[in-house]
């Protein structure tokens, strides 16, 4: 069976999840995150037992970082993150995401935080497929996130 097969579109399709996940989702907690956060997110990850997403991409902005809209306000114990996240591979399936988020008014690439969102039930997340010509088996996602609490202890590395 050539790579046009079935069979090869199978082992094709878990590439795009597994890829995203461990290459780029996961890094930004190896690197900024506090032993804590490595023992809370990575073990899990690299077990399989979370899935993680990398959510950068916005409507309007695509991945010029410097655009962003994503808003994360300050507020008793965490924050509170308004916007959304486009064209994000796992952005459907995720349980975490590793979400780049504006914490202060300065434009450009001053104010960028990295805030991991966990998923739970009734979280203010609306994760939907994002229809595609190609590559089906990839779970690709738009994501709105309305009024999401994310903890302090959630923050990866420095404020802004």
């Amino acid at each position: 069976m050539g790579p046009r097969s079935s069979r090869g579109a199978a082992r094709a399709a878990w590439r795009p999840a597994l890829g995203a996940h461990a290459s780029i989702a996961l890094p930004p907690i190896w690197k900024f995150g506090t032993q804590e956060q490595k023992e809370r997110w990575l073990v899990p990850g690299i077990r399989g037992e979370r899935i993680a997403a990398l959510g950068i991409t916005e409507p309007g902005a695509g991945s010029d970082v410097a655009g962003i809209r994503t808003r994360a306000e300050r507020v008793d114990g965490g924050w509170v993150v308004n916007g959304s996240k486009m064209f994000i591979t796992n952005g459907v399936r995720f349980d975490l995401m590793v979400c780049a988020v504006k914490t202060t008014a300065a434009g450009g690439h001053h104010g960028i935080s990295f805030l991991v969102v966990e998923r739970s039930e009734g979280d203010g997340i609306d994760a939907r497929p994002i229809e595609k010509l190609g590559w089906h088996a990839s779970d690709t996602g738009l994501i709105a996130l309305d009024d999401v609490f994310v903890p302090e202890e959630n923050r990866l590395g420095p404020e802004h």
